[in-house]
C-alpha cells in the first residue's frame, strides 16, 4: 500500500484534485468525498500503469514546506493507494 498527498481545490462549480507527488493524475467531483473517491481511482490506475512508482513525500513534507502554497479553499489529505502485484 502506498500514500499520496492530495490536494483538492473548491472550483466553485466542483471539487479538483490532485497529487503533488504524481504529475499529470487529476480527478474531479461534485464533492469532496466524489473528488477523493475519483482520485483513488486514478491514482491506483496511474501508478499500476507505471514502470516507476513515485515516491510520496509525505503529508509532512508538505504541510512544513514554504514552497507548497495552498489556497484558503484548498483541501490537503492522505490518500491510500493499493498497487497491483
Amino acid at each position: 500500500m502506498l500514500k499520496y498527498v492530495v490536494v483538492i481545490e473548491n472550483n466553485k462549480t466542483n471539487f479538483c484534485a490532485f497529487s503533488p507527488d504524481v504529475p499529470g493524475c487529476s480527478a474531479t467531483g461534485n464533492s469532496i468525498a466524489q473528488a477523493v473517491k475519483e482520485m483513488t481511482i486514478a491514482l491506483e490506475a496511474h501508478v499500476n500503469n507505471l514502470e516507476e512508482i513515485p515516491q510520496s513525500k509525505g503529508l509532512d513534507h508538505y504541510m512544513n514546506d514554504d514552497s507548497f502554497k495552498k489556497k484558503s479553499s484548498d483541501y490537503v489529505l492522505q490518500v491510500e493507494v493499493y498497487e497491483d502485484y
